[in-house]
């Protein structure tokens, strides 16, 4: 007499768990927060993916699309350089800009790039403090398929049930059927502002101070880049492999975060040597390469000009012309650079001449002491703003 009943609960929970999996499933597949499968066409509904900026999903973006060229980097990327500027001379131009992303990381996209998706160009984006060893992965990276090695059915399961790609498509319905901005293009650039409205420039300053101690408070001492130039390396042999164009970019951070490094580290001289070390790898490549063209290396750190952005002072409710925060340009330099890199004109009104020099062998030294020259007057223009950075970083020790 137990058995029926038993039989019947057995089949009415298999019953209600196959139709539930079933709702589940088709709505996972109709949101799609990540473009995994990328059936359906709804760009009111694509603008409203808040999660486009992930790394599963700009994988996917890249995985469907074909490209020319693909902008590679951090966050500073992800909001400063738009792939749909004119200068680049295609449509076809992808920003996989990657908040939190550090070398290590990025050395494992290049990888992705170069077996999996083959763009022609690949703008490779690097600074100094995400350029170190002790860099990991995200938690995001091993879900993504930039992890060349995820299984195809795992991956698809995890977009068709998982718990995270579920709560995305939540939050994507949430923001369809509400006053939802968009937060990225569909060329991958951030077009969420990176600041609350209204935000001084002084109060960004303060606020990007106080957080950027506190990060590196939890991440430790600099850990030097031993295993990231190898990594540098070996993505320059691909790319020579593949015949893939490549562009190093050093980015245009504030002259203020570079004194922020310097008080973090204790001194200018890891960051030269980094650029050194640069040169010296991309010399020796050229050398055992010389069939392959040229790969420019540009430094866009200075002292002067467009990176040393007045900071309002207090009182002042302007925000910084160039810059969200000293770490994070504005999309108006990103478009500066872009011009440089391309060599095409710079938009009316603005004189690119003196900002980003490409260096090598022959004007790297040079290049170092004009910087150490031109810091020296910028230390004294600055004195207040270097001041409390100081202050707040002997605090934190």
């Amino acid at each position: 007499m137990m058995r029926r009943p038993f039989r019947k609960f057995v089949k009415d929970f298999m019953l209600v768990a196959g139709v539930s999996l079933t709702i589940l499933t088709a709505f996972n597949i109709m949101v799609d927060p990540y473009r995994t499968f990328d059936i359906l066409n709804v760009p009111r509904l694509d603008a409203c993916k808040s999660s486009r900026g992930g790394r599963i999903a700009k994988a996917e973006q890249l995985l469907h699309g074909t490209w020319d060229t693909v902008i590679l980097g951090n966050s500073r990327v992800d909001a400063g350089i738009d792939p749909a500027n004119p200068a680049w001379g295609s449509r076809r131009v992808f920003n996989c800009g990657l908040t939190g992303l550090n070398f290590i990381e990025e050395a494992k996209v290049v990888e992705f790039l170069e077996t999996v998706t083959k763009p022609k160009t690949i703008v490779l984006c690097i600074d100094f403090f995400h350029f170190q060893d002790g860099g990991g992965i995200s938690e995001e990276f091993p879900f993504s398929r930039f992890n060349v090695d995820r299984s195809l059915p795992a991956h698809y399961a995890e977009a068709l049930w998982g718990v995270t790609p579920t709560w995305h498509s939540i939050l994507t319905l949430h923001n369809y059927l509400g006053p939802k901005s968009q937060d990225y293009s569909d060329l991958g650039l951030r077009i969420k502002p990176m600041a609350p409205p209204n935000q001084s420039g002084r109060a960004a300053f303060e606020t990007y101070v106080a957080h950027a101690i506190e990060t590196w408070r939890h991440q430790g001492p600099w850990s030097n880049n031993t295993e990231c130039i190898q990594r540098f390396k070996e993505n320059l042999n691909l790319s020579a492999n593949n015949q893939t164009k490549i562009i190093v970019v050093i980015l245009p951070v504030h002259a203020l975060d570079l004194e922020m490094v310097r008080c973090q580290i204790g001194s200018p001289a890891p960051l030269e040597k980094w650029k050194r070390h640069l040169v010296s790898t991309m010399t020796t490549f050229r050398q055992q390469h010389p069939q392959t063209p040229p790969i420019p290396l540009w430094d866009f750190t200075s002292y002067t000009g467009f990176t040393a952005d007045p900071i309002p002072p207090q009182g002042d409710p302007r925000p910084i012309k160039w810059y969200w925060e000293p770490s994070h340009f504005r999309k108006e330099l990103g478009d500066l650079l872009i011009a440089k890199i391309q060599n095409q004109p710079a938009p009316v009104g603005h004189d690119i001449t003196h900002f980003g020099v490409q260096i090598n062998q022959s004007n790297i030294e040079s290049h170092l002491a004009r910087l150490r020259s031109e810091r020296e007057l910028f230390a004294k223009q600055f004195a207040d703003e270097i001041e409390l950075i100081e202050e707040r970083v002997r605090s934190a020790k």
